[in-house]
């Protein structure tokens, strides 16, 4: 099965506790740490910390995705 990963407008640790809640494996960000500036390392750990949350409320750990294979030269 493909895992469900979900992205944009995740800014917030309520964001991805309900992106989690909704049924994603994993979930990504970018430009909200863009804009985050030198806010960046908090933001990382107000997600981080919502992830263990869920993770800890649910007992469902929120697995890494595995590597991309190498693309073809």
């Amino acid at each position: 099965s493909l895992p469900l990963v979900v992205g944009g407008g995740l800014r917030t640790g309520a964001d991805v506790r309900a992106a989690l809640a909704a049924g994603a494996d994993a979930f990504v960000v970018g430009t909200a740490l863009e804009r985050a500036g030198a806010g960046a390392p908090a933001l990382l750990h107000e997600l981080g910390a919502a992830r263990r949350a869920y993770e800890a409320a649910t007992e469902a750990p929120v697995a890494p995705l595995p590597a991309a294979p190498a693309l073809p030269r």
